[in-house]
């Protein structure tokens, strides 16, 4: 059975891009806010609280959308109107803030029941804030209690986000709460508010429209084998699109160009595919082999990007309780035969290569026993190709290796040899273009 995990950590907003160490423009927002503030309370050592009436406040922001964090500068002021109660009276109470603030989008990548037009963001803050206030205790004195300075600031709130067109900007609500402790006491503003960001630099690509894609994977030789090192390949898919992706596709071929695995879905592209070599019919991924995929997707504008890239396989080492099993790619010989002459340079390099990488193995088990077992592809489905042809041919190729693993330093004590022909074939009949990997040399270990 496949075991496949996709880690839903994709976002709303552009990704950057591998190699993108100088921060892209197009990724500096602007926002600006109106908001109603709600009535602001003080608190004050040895007398009582004191409450504004309520007000509002203007916000100005700018930053940085790295990768759905939005970093930036805040300022603006706030100014609350009188308030008369029996406990207190405040003439005016008006602040100017200045900091920074961060905030992280969350949507349909991380919580699946979102809609894709609608996202939010907690933030933190904090920064300085310019006091101007007057006011005095109505039933305790008539001394007025003048504030006018600075004060360090905490602020903490939730925006929620929608995403209907990102060539006008992304509206948002939300709700933030700003304390400012000082020596004499504690004041806390609450404030409802509404606005809108936009990304200025990047205005005539969103009006134009594009999706740009890309895509990394690692490790860069995958090996599932379950020994608990690189046994799951990940494919890190980076996507920028100025419109909501309508569906998107990953496809692996192997090295005969044949499509091995599809990953597919709609809506945004997950940032991370953990795979573990199996596909959709249970079929382990060849090893010591080379193969390719691309990442395909489109947008609600029809725009379409494709985008490449390969990855390789090592020796899988399958372990059980009496043996273990070397799994390696097709040792490539000349049809019919248990020669190399007719194969080109690169197909005898491979094939170098691949013998190599399984002596290395060899070499870390010298106490087990080593049984080279050749199998062949029976085209005929007959009896008599078994054993007039593909029994005697599959022992010769497997002699042939059983010499070549001598010559690279292998002690030929350890070594014997098996022709099993075409009895056990790993790819079905029906499968003829698959039919390649029936033919194949084994190696198996035991003490």
């Amino acid at each position: 059975m496949q075991v496949l995990q996709i880690s839903l950590n994709a976002k709303v907003f552009p990704d950057i891009l591998p190699g993108t160490f100088i921060p892209n423009a197009e990724n500096i927002y602007c926002s600006i806010e109106n908001a109603p503030a709600l009535p602001s309370v003080i608190f004050e050592r040895d007398r009582p609280k004191q409450v504004s009436g309520g007000g509002f406040s203007l916000r100005f922001e700018t930053g940085y959308d790295w990768d759905g964090w939005l970093i930036g500068l805040r300022c603006g002021p706030t100014l609350y109107f009188p308030n008369e109660s029996l406990d207190s009276k405040i003439n005016f109470f008006n602040h100017m803030m200045l900091g920074g603030q961060i905030s992280k989008v969350i949507g349909q990548h991380i919580i699946p029941a979102f809609p894709q037009w609608l996202s939010f963001s907690p933030s933190l803050g904090c920064g300085v804030s310019f006091i101007n206030t007057e006011y005095y205790q109505r039933d305790y004195d008539t001394d007025f209690h003048q504030i006018s300075g600075s004060a360090f600031y905490i602020s903490t709130g939730v925006n929620f986000n929608f995403y209907f067109d990102k060539r006008f900007g992304v509206p948002y609500v939300g709700t933030e709460l700003y304390f400012m402790p000082d020596v004499g006491g504690l004041t806390f503003m609450p404030v409802i508010q509404g606005g809108v960001r936009v990304y200025p630099f990047g205005f005539a690509a969103l009006k134009k429209g594009s999706l740009d894609i890309n895509t990394i994977c690692f490790p860069e030789t995958f090996s599932p084998d379950n020994d608990g090192q690189d046994d799951t390949l990940t494919l890190r898919l980076y996507t920028f699109s100025t419109s909501p992706v309508k569906n998107w596709e990953v496809k692996i071929f192997d090295e005969y160009k044949q499509l091995f695995m599809t990953f597919k879905g709609r809506g945004h592209p997950p940032k991370y595919i953990h795979w573990n070599g199996l596909n959709e019919n249970g079929e382990m991924i060849q090893a010591a082999s080379n193969y390719t995929y691309t990442f395909n997707a489109v947008n609600y504008r029809k725009l379409t990007d494709t985008c490449e890239g390969k990855f390789s396989t090592d020796i899988f080492l399958i372990r059980n309780e009496e043996n273990i099993k070397i799994a390696t790619a097709t040792i490539k010989f000349d049809p019919n035969r248990a020669t190399f002459a007719t194969l080109t340079w690169d197909e005898n390099n491979r094939n170098s290569l691949v013998l190599n990488k399984i002596v290395t193995a060899l070499k870390k088990f010298p106490d087990y026993k080593i049984s080279v077992e050749g199998h062949a592809n029976n085209i005929s489905n007959t009896e008599a190709e078994e054993r007039r042809i593909l029994i005697p041919l599959s022992k010769y190729r497997a002699d042939v290796i059983k010499k070549m693993l001598i010559e690279r330093g292998i002690d030929k004590d350890r070594i014997t040899t098996v022709g099993r022909g075409g009895k056990f074939p790993i790819v079905p009949r029906e499968k003829r273009e698959e039919w390649w990997k029936n033919r194949r040399v084994e190696f198996i270990l035991t003490k």
